[in-house]
């Protein structure tokens, strides 16, 4: 009789048959691990206990980057052993077993030349620990803690994304009609995708060629709206799965110090505010809303980030194709570093009312509004040359100088440039650098940011919030957060507090 004592719930279990004791046993391999499991067989002397905190792998280190080549892996078990079996997962669904040492130290040396480049998910080592008694301590594989990544190039794919000044008008649906005009690019052979952005959302559309549609088959959609670029995805890191049969479902994970978290709230959140559509005709089409907020803690987008689309189809013989717009490949597709690059443009709705005016204006007024659009397009190349590298140490200053002011319903460029020593243009050009955007926009924003942090972290009136925000009407408070948000000021405070019940219970 055999019974089984389970502290969690499993996810999902495979096997691999390796010889022990002159007998063959598989070793059940599980995505998620319990703290311990004891199972026990009152017809053999045998004990089995599945458990990830009965030896450390000290070599490589949590969060190593694998060049390739032979890599030492050491375990430093907490208990006396006989022998340490080593295994490796990768590419998904196979598991290899390194070696046995059977004598401390305890290393192996594995062969990394002949495996295609892992991402944090598709890469993990375990062990089982053999004692004299005959018990056996079994650590199946562990995932977000070693990346192999001998490229050391980023993806040179780069594409536009326009804003939208009609959000309202895109319907998610299904129906791409509303995308006309909108420029797409090519995800390798097997489809094609379109993004625009608004002050609070991003807006994906994408179909895919497929004769035959199945459960299977998916597409994700990768965001690193920091810009990082890391070889491991963390809590800045975004991936959204939808399948056209399927249900959507998103990956996020705060990296520790020994392993992860799976960030629930994230991906509830994702699940509750992002809306999304499809249809199934001549393959299959995905249409998606997403909240900026839910992308990231920015106050607004870098104007270059992070993106990826890729593609996996599946026939009806179970046979898979992947495919990437940046390029990667399927095994190493949640690795940020090797995703492409979004690039916002802003738009420019005043222009566009003096260009759709250049008909009924007289020669001179033409001749003048072609100069500007000349000077605007050297600037703009200008603009979309330069990369994102981070805040300066100016751009830290004026932040906190920003903080410190931000009650101040007064406050404007030339009161901060005053207390920062600065001229009020260099103070606006730095911001135009760094942001993208100008003074007024980085202080908007800046002032919503503190109002969605008192909304979370106190119980402060409106009104309260109200005075030390800056904002002198509770009207223009409320607009403003509506705006940039995507939501009421009450609706998220009651959202960010059932969020934080939500983790509590967890």
């Amino acid at each position: 009789m055999r019974k089984i004592i389970n502290t969690a719930v499993i996810v999902s279990i495979l096997s691999i048959t390796v010889n022990g004791g002159g007998s063959e046993r598989k070793i059940p391999q599980l995505q998620q691990l319990t703290r311990t499991i004891h199972i026990t067989d009152s017809t053999a002397d045998i004990f089995e206990m599945v458990t990830s905190d009965s030896a450390r792998i000290i070599t490589p280190q949590i969060r190593s980057i694998i060049k390739g080549g032979d890599v030492e892996i050491e375990i430093v078990p907490v208990c006396v052993v006989d022998s340490v079996l080593i295994m490796v997962r990768h590419s998904g669904n196979q598991t290899d077993t390194v070696g046995v040492s059977r004598r401390a130290p305890y290393k192996i040396k594995w062969n990394a030349s002949d495996y295609p480049d892992q991402d944090q998910q598709h890469l993990q080592f375990g062990y089982i620990l053999f004692k004299t008694s005959g018990q056996k301590i079994i650590c199946p594989p562990m995932p977000h803690r070693w990346v192999l990544d001998r490229d050391n190039n980023f993806s040179r794919k780069i594409h536009g994304c326009h804003q939208t000044t009609t959000p309202e008008r895109i319907k998610i649906d299904g129906d791409l009609s509303d995308w006309r005009g909108v420029r797409s690019a090519k995800i390798g052979a097997e489809g094609t995708f379109k993004i625009r952005w608004s002050n609070s959302h991003i807006f994906f559309a994408a179909h895919v060629f497929d004769t035959s549609v199945t459960y299977s088959d998916f597409l994700e959609v990768h965001f690193d709206l920091h810009n990082d670029k890391s070889q491991f995805a963390g809590i800045n890191h975004r991936s959204i799965r939808f399948g056209p049969k399927t249900r959507s479902n998103s990956f996020t994970v705060d990296l520790t110090s020994d392993g992860f978290i799976l960030l629930d709230s994230i991906n509830v959140l994702l699940s509750r505010e992002m809306k999304w559509a499809r249809t199934i005709d001549n393959g299959y089409t995905i249409e998606a809303s997403i909240p900026l907020f839910c992308l990231s803690d920015l106050q607004f987008p870098n104007m270059r980030f992070g993106f990826d689309v890729s593609i996996v189809n599946a026939d009806a013989a179970n046979r898979s194709n992947f495919t990437s717009w940046s390029g990667t490949i399927f095994t190493n597709r949640y690795n940020p570093s090797q995703w492409g690059t979004i690039k916002l443009h802003q738009a420019l709705p005043i222009l566009k009312i003096t260009l759709g005016l250049l008909l009924f204006i007289a020669a001179a007024a033409i001749a003048f509004v072609i100069a500007v659009l000349i000077k605007q397009n050297r600037d703009d190349y200008i603009y979309e040359e330069i990369e994102s590298r981070g805040s300066s140490e100016l751009m830290r200053s004026i932040e906190e100088k920003l903080q410190k002011l931000l009650s101040n319903p007064d406050l404007d460029k030339e009161l901060l440039s005053e207390e920062l020593g600065i001229d009020s243009e260099q103070l606006e050009s730095e911001i135009m650098k760094e942001t993208g955007g100008n003074f007024g926009r980085f202080l908007e924003f800046a002032r919503i940011r503190s109002a969605r942090s008192l909304l979370k972290e106190t119980d402060l009136s409106f009104e309260k919030i109200l005075s030390r925000t800056g904002f002198t009407e509770l009207k223009s408070l409320s607009d403003t957060f509506e705006k940039i948000s995507g939501t009421t000021m009450e609706k998220y405070r009651n959202r960010v507090r059932e969020e934080s019940s939500l983790e509590e219970e967890d």
